[in-house]
C-alpha cells in the first residue's frame, strides 16, 4: 500500500488550521472543541501520544466502491469504502498531491488510519470523540 494522505503533511503547510483548532479548546468559555487530554491538536505532546498508544489509532480497512462529490456545489470529492468488518465509511477524497488523488480507484484496497479524540462537551449527537483521519493507504 502507498501512503497517500498524512495529517502530518497537512498541518504542517497549514499552521491556522492547528492553531485555530487550539484555540478552541483553549476557550474554556465555548463547549465546542477537543478536550486537549491528550495535548493540544497537532502538537509535539499530541502526536507523542498517538505514538505512545495513550490516543489509540484505529485501522479500517476494505475496498473502495464509490467515487462522488458532495456540496451544494458538488465542491468536494469523497470515497466510499466497503470495510471488511461489513461497515462503510465515507470521507474526502484527500492527498498530499495531485498525483495521490489518482490513487483513489473503484476496486481497490484501502486503509484509514484515524485517532479518536475526546470531545470537550459529549453529547448525544456528536458523540464523545472527534475521529480524526492521520493517514490514508491505497493500494498500488
Amino acid at each position: 500500500m502507498q501512503l497517500v494522505y498524512s495529517l502530518k503533511n497537512e498541518l504542517a503547510s497549514d499552521s491556522g488550521q492547528v492553531a485555530t483548532a487550539q484555540a478552541l479548546t483553549l476557550d474554556l468559555s465555548r463547549p465546542f472543541g477537543l478536550k486537549g487530554t491528550f495535548g493540544l491538536f497537532g502538537s509535539d505532546e499530541w502526536w507523542q501520544s498517538i505514538e505512545a498508544g495513550r490516543l489509540q489509532k484505529t485501522e479500517l480497512e476494505g475496498v473502495i466502491t464509490l467515487l462522488g462529490r458532495v456540496g451544494m456545489h458538488n465542491e468536494s470529492p469523497v470515497f466510499n469504502a466497503h470495510l471488511d468488518n461489513g461497515d462503510h465509511y465515507t470521507y474526502d477524497t484527500v492527498a498530499d498531491t495531485k498525483k495521490g488523488v489518482k490513487k483513489y480507484i473503484v476496486g481497490k484496497r484501502i486503509k484509514i488510519v484515524l485517532v479518536r479524540d475526546p470531545l470537550k462537551s459529549p453529547s448525544t449527537s456528536r458523540g464523545t470523540h472527534s475521529e480524526i483521519v492521520i493517514e490514508i493507504w491505497v493500494d498500488e
